[in-house]
């Protein structure tokens, strides 16, 4: 043993060695004794104590040596004494080589002898050894020799057995303890045999729960309403099962309250359940009031030792200064000494004090009218602040009003907090107003005035764990006690900071009940579910230990880390590592606790004493902005960081909630791939910069490409403005050269000789026209101004007559010219002069390349449909590399010209621009010296054509049809008076082929109906009355001159719109068509847009006449010349009618009983064509006709002021001046009175 500067060591035969550890020098010392020392131990006054093997116990003192052995009496057990222990006190406690261990009080020379026995009372045998330790805590735990832990009770020097199992007996026979320590929390660590590693640890009892019905703790009798601690200490408290208990100071029952006896009885009965009371107050003359839930108020004034005299309040709809609601939640007493009632359903109550000793309830029905009652009438609190301001909290807000007020009507109330469920408003002795709410957490005043109050919200973001309130109670510090839904929070208003509770109330089981809850002395009391929850405030304390973080396991995508391992990661423990790198690829990190997880980052705080209850954050710097609060998760997740620097922070609570500054932080850096470091930055740049000089240089390239493109192109435009130009000049005297031949060679006499001459120069000045043509044309392909004038005809005809102006060519060069075509007709969609002008250019490109005595064919096939011509020579043929470009413009064959003329180059290029406007293809087939075929593939109908192409329709170009047709459908007459949906177009032809195509175009604009001749046309028109007639001409039965000269006699179709459509060009033709009536004269073949145009303009003209004629005044159109007017364009008997028709709705306008049967009956014709033909000519049926001519008249009636309304009513035709003035009011807008005063 070291005693300050001496070593002590024991020997044998009771000697003793005493080393000086400042000199070296060692002494001898003697005990009288023949045993031998087995321990050295020092007391608490510097004596020392020695013990032996077999002869006890010695104690030296400065002064003397004592000896203690089994012969001493009241010595020791056993004389073998092996370990002699001294605890804080100076207590000795010896090993004995027998079972039990011993105590010796050194200052009072007294000897204990201690011994445990098992669950059959026999001593405790076991093998172990003795074990003691003391725990921070001052309490020295102790393991006797053979078994049986328990610890030292010093104030009644026993040894108090414990398991920590709580088992019925304290040790079994069969169980060992190894080992006992303590830790600095005052944890006590054992291991046993039976129960393995245990932990024990002891909590402070805070808080204390009385139930006040223990038989049954899910009894209504223990869920606590109401709680008052009055003057004498005794504490009232409603229950849920409709009693109101007492007890005394020492919360011992004292009994149950009887009203009706007006005193307090200890038996239940009937009469003590007489309301479930919600809240209890003592006045300051010592009256309890008593609220409840249904029964209104009771009033208990002492009247002796132990009785009342009870006065009930209740509500009478007979009193109006009754009790507004007998659902009362609340009763206040302010500094004033007024009392307050918060109803649930009737709102807030004043009482006033009669001087009779009655009381009187003021409330919004009464007195206290400027209570907002609409809406604050379920309230829960009131209370009153320091400046003298009552609050009210109810379901949907809180109200504040100046307690000074001298009259009720007087208050003015403040609205705050509104759409919030308000539990109650506390106030402070100090000014502070807080309000417990349902969801808006704790609630602080910040400022008021102006009618205004401002609140400062606590919540969950705040460090407020529960967001429901139900009760707030002050202690003497200045600090408030809150009854939440997830237990008890202290919140201190000098710092703003919450402790929880949450432990403490989850080992209870319990919930708090809403606004109970009193402090009185040095307990706060709450109600709840099972009783009455009380502490004191002063005594409760939070464990201010700060546990040590540490870091345990780094696991990256589902692997743990170990140090050394082939990551490379890790050299030592991630706890001893101050920086981690984590290498590119790793898609997830983190630091794990337990459990292994995938990317988990998991982190532990030691504290020992409750380590489920810590709580932990952490953040990573960089990548987080705030901590992230985890609760008691031990893990941290990060998947997918980007590559940088980065530190890992994280912090905990202890075991008691209590966030502790103990954060542990570890860098993390994210290592980048090989394509984020700056030498690769490096390389994108070289990238860069060689791609901007290749763009560069490729931009410079096609630059010059687009130079030169730009520079032919302009080239090409030059030359073809220059051969247009020149074309331009040449037509005149080409046609100067051409007239005067035609007129030679077909009125002269001529010889052989002469005419064969002039045929030769008539020849080469037609060749020279058409080239000139073709220039032309080609340069209105190039500006799109080239249009198509299509129609259909026989292609093998046209080919035909093509081949045979090429027939004296050939025979003069010897050349086999052939054409082959299929036996019939073969029918396309084309513009004649242009595919004359395609095979023209084609037959003479091959006569140009063809060598004499060769051969050249034609041939016209088709193939689904399509119509494919050939031209084949067996001329020179083109080169491979030529066939690229060889309808290109201005490009020309390098070979031998037979014909001695040089080409332009630009016949094919206009060749192929025709096709494909015609929407067919064109291709070559050659090869060197073999001859060239070119193949024209022209499209079957016509869909393929644009828009704007031009139609020309003419019956002679149409197929053969059957001599047998349908008859075609008479249209059904409509009814009279019905309007169609649509204009109507009568077609009258006897080519079938031109009809329907007709009726086609015209079929979406028009209800169309169709006729085969002059009879079924005139038939068709009498009966359906069309809007326009379009005729052809020459037609079998009846001709178009001749329908037209009956449609014209017809006073029933006069005034329909004719067309006439003739192949009869004269001028004689068409002027005798003029002359019988027809609106329009086209000659076939004509243009369906030529033909579209006609008929808009005629059905426009129509409208116009019927705008004039609508019209009862017959007012011109503004700005239209007189000539123009509609009326110049009726036919005689047109005009003839309506002047009739007018004369009689004039003569008649006031006949009330005037009816279109009586216009009808002055007329050749019946009603329907009556109606109709009107209908045509104004655009209003007769009954309208009518109306709008007695509206006419009584406007200019009106506007005469020569008559009054009635007369002018029976003017226009009206027997009810009241029906005229609804009528001229729906036509004009305004009444007749109106319309009579107004200038305009």
């Amino acid at each position: 043993m070291e005693d300050g500067r001496r070593l002590l060591v024991a020997g044998d035969s009771g000697r003793v060695f005493v080393c000086d550890k400042a000199t070296r020098r060692l002494t001898l010392h003697r005990l009288p004794t023949p045993a031998a020392v087995t321990d050295i131990a020092r007391c608490a006054d510097g004596s020392l104590l020695f013990s032996t093997d077999g002869d006890g116990l010695f104690l030296a003192t400065p002064s003397d040596t004592l000896h203690f052995s089994t012969r001493t009496p009241g010595g020791p057990a056993d004389d073998h004494i092996y370990k002699v222990y001294t605890d804080r006190h100076g207590l000795a406690w010896l090993e004995y080589a027998s079972l039990g261990i011993g105590l010796f009080d050194p200052s009072h020379r007294r000897f204990t002898h201690f011994l445990m026995r098992d669950e059959h009372g026999r001593p405790l045998a076991s093998e172990t050894g003795v074990l003691l330790t003391e725990d921070a805590n001052g309490i020295l735990w102790v393991h006797p020799k053979g078994g049986g832990l328990a610890w030292y009770d010093r104030p009644s020097n026993t040894l108090v057995p414990f398991n920590p199992a709580q088992r019925t007996h304290e040790w079994r026979s069969n169980d060992r303890c190894f080992s006992i320590c303590t830790d600095r929390q005052g944890n006590l660590w054992m291991s046993t045999l039976l129960g393995g590693l245990t932990k024990i640890t002891f909590q402070h009892a805070f808080f204390h729960l009385l139930p006040l019905d223990a038989d049954d703790p899910e009894s209504p009798g223990n869920e606590v309403r109401a709680l008052l601690v009055d003057r004498q200490g005794r504490t009232w408290a409603g229950t849920r099962n409709n009693e109101l208990l007492v007890l005394d100071p020492y919360k011992h029952l004292l009994g149950r309250l009887d009203p009706s006896a007006g005193r307090i009885v200890s038996r239940e009965s009937a009469a003590t359940r007489f309301a479930r009371v919600y809240a209890v107050m003592q006045d300051r003359d010592g009256d309890i009031w008593v609220s409840t839930k249904g029964q209104g108020i009771y009033r208990l004034r002492p009247s002796g030792e132990g009785r009342f005299r009870t006065e009930h309040y209740t509500h009478s709809s007979v009193d109006p200064y009754s009790l507004s609601c007998d659902e009362v939640y609340h009763l206040f007493e302010d500094s004033r000494g007024r009392v307050w009632v918060a109803t649930y359903g009737g709102g807030l109550n004043l009482v006033r004090f009669q001087s009779d000793g009655s009381l009187r309830f003021l409330h919004a029905r009464n007195e206290l009218k400027s209570f907002p009652l609409r809406h604050y009438y379920k309230l829960r609190h009131v209370s009153e602040d320091s400046h003298g301001r009552i609050w009210v909290s109810s379901t949907v807000g809180a109200l504040a009003c100046d307690g000074s007020f001298s009259r009720p009507s007087d208050i003015r109330w403040t609205r705050c907090l509104d759409h919030c469920d308000v539990h109650m408003v506390d106030c402070l002795p100090g000014g502070g107003v807080f309000a417990a709410t349902f969801g808006r957490g704790l609630q602080e005043l910040t400022s008021f005035g102006g009618g205004k109050a401002s609140f400062r919200a606590y919540t969950h973001a705040d460090g407020l764990i529960a967001d429901i309130i139900y009760a707030i109670r002050p202690d003497d510090r200045g600090n408030l006690w809150l009854a939440t839904e997830k237990g008890l929070i202290k919140y201190r208003p000098a710092d703003a900071t919450f402790e929880h509770y949450e432990n403490d109330f989850t080992a209870f089981n319990i919930q708090f009940s809403e606004g109970a809850g009193t402090f009185a002395g040095t307990q706060i009391q709450l109600g709840t579910t099972k009783g009455i929850f009380y502490f004191n405030p002063a005594e409760v304390f939070k464990n201010t230990f700060t546990p040590t973080i540490r870091l345990s396991a780094l696991v990256t995508d589902h692997r743990t880390v170990s140090p050394g391992d082939s990551t490379g990661i890790l050299r030592h423990t991630l706890n001893h590592t101050s920086l981690v790198c984590i290498p590119h690829g790793i898609h997830t990190v983190g630091i794990r606790y337990a459990a292994l997880d995938m990317s988990n980052t998991r982190y532990a705080a030691l504290d020992m004493t409750n380590t489920e209850a810590i709580q932990y954050a952490y953040r990573l710097d960089g990548f987080d902005r705030e901590y992230r609060y985890v609760g008691e998760s031990r893990e941290a997740t990060y998947t997918n960081l980007p590559p940088g620097h980065y530190t890992f922070r994280v912090k905990s609570t202890n075991s008691e909630g209590v966030w502790r500054d103990n954060e542990k932080t570890l860098a993390v850096e994210v290592l980048p791939s090989f394509w984020q470091t700056p030498w690769a930055w490096l390389l994108y740049t070289a990238g860069v910069v060689g791609l901007f000089v290749l763009v560069l240089r490729l931009y410079r390239a096609f630059y010059r490409l687009k130079d030169k493109a730009e520079r032919e192109e302009l080239m090409a435009q030059f030359k073809l403005k220059f051969f247009t130009d020149v074309s331009h000049e040449l037509r005149t005297p080409l046609t100067l050269i051409s007239g005067p031949l035609e007129y030679m060679l077909a009125r002269s006499p001529l010889t052989d000789d002469v005419r064969g001459r002039l045929l030769t120069v008539k020849h080469n000045s037609d060749r020279l026209l058409r080239l000139v043509n073709q220039i032309l044309d080609f340069n209105k392909l190039q500006d799109n101004r080239l249009k198509l004038y299509v129609r259909r005809l026989d292609l093998s005809s046209l080919l035909e007559r093509t081949v045979a102006d090429f027939r004296l060519l050939a025979e003069k060069r010897d050349i086999r010219l052939s054409y082959g075509h299929p036996s019939g007709d073969v029918w396309v969609w084309c513009d004649a002069e242009k595919m004359e002008q395609v095979v023209g250019n084609l037959l003479s490109n091959a006569f140009k390349y063809t060598p004499e005595h060769r051969a050249i064919r034609v041939e016209l096939t088709t193939d689904g449909g399509a119509a494919v011509i050939r031209v084949t020579d067996e001329g020179v043929g083109i080169s491979p590399q030529k066939l690229r470009t060889i309808f290109g413009r201005f490009e020309t064959s390098p070979g031998p010209d037979f014909t001695g003329i040089p080409g332009t180059g630009i016949g094919l290029a206009l060749t192929k621009e025709l096709v494909e406007l015609h929407g067919g293809t064109i291709g070559v087939r050659s090869r060197p010296g073999e001859g060239s075929c070119f193949t024209v593939t022209l499209p079957p109908g016509r869909d393929h054509f644009p828009e704007d192409t031009e139609f020309l329709l003419t019956d002679a170009t149409a197929p053969s049809v059957p001599t047998s047709v349908p008859a075609c459908p008479q249209p059904a007459a409509p009814e009279s008076g019905e309007e169609t949906a649509s204009s109507s177009m009568l077609i009258v032809e006897d080519n079938d082929e031109l009809r329907r195509f007709i009726a086609e175009v015209f079929s979406p604009d028009f209800r169309v109906v169709e006729a085969r001749d002059g009879e079924e046309g005139l038939a068709a028109a009498r009966t359906l009355m069309p809007d326009i007639i379009l005729t052809d001409i020459m037609m079998p039965r009846r001709d178009g001159l001749s329908l037209l000269r009956e449609l014209r006699a017809d006073i029933g179709t006069s005034h329909i719109p004719v067309v006439l459509l003739t192949a009869k060009a004269d001028s004689d033709n068409r002027l005798r068509g003029l002359e019988t009536g027809a609106d329009a004269y086209i000659v076939k073949p004509f243009g369906i847009s030529y033909l579209r145009a006609q008929v808009d303009n005629l059905l426009e003209r129509r409208k116009r006449l019927q705008a004039y004629y609508g019209n009862p005044q017959r007012t011109p159109v503004p700005d239209e010349p007189e000539a123009d007017r509609p009326s110049d364009t009726l036919t005689a008997g047109d005009r003839e009618f309506l002047e009739k028709l007018d004369a009689l709705i004039d003569r008649e306008l006031d006949n009330p009983d005037l009816s279109v049967e009586q216009l009808v009956e002055h007329f050749s014709f019946g009603r329907t064509v009556f109606f109709r033909k009107l209908k045509a000519l104004t655009g209003k049926s007769p009954i309208l006709y009518i109306k709008e001519a007695r509206m006419t008249r009584a406007a200019r009636l009106l506007k005469e002021h020569r008559n009054s309304i009635a007369e002018i009513a029976y003017a226009v035709g009206f027997s009810d001046p009241h029906y005229f003035s609804k009528s001229f009011k729906q036509y004009y807008g305004v009444s007749p009175t109106d319309y009579a005063g107004d200038p305009d």
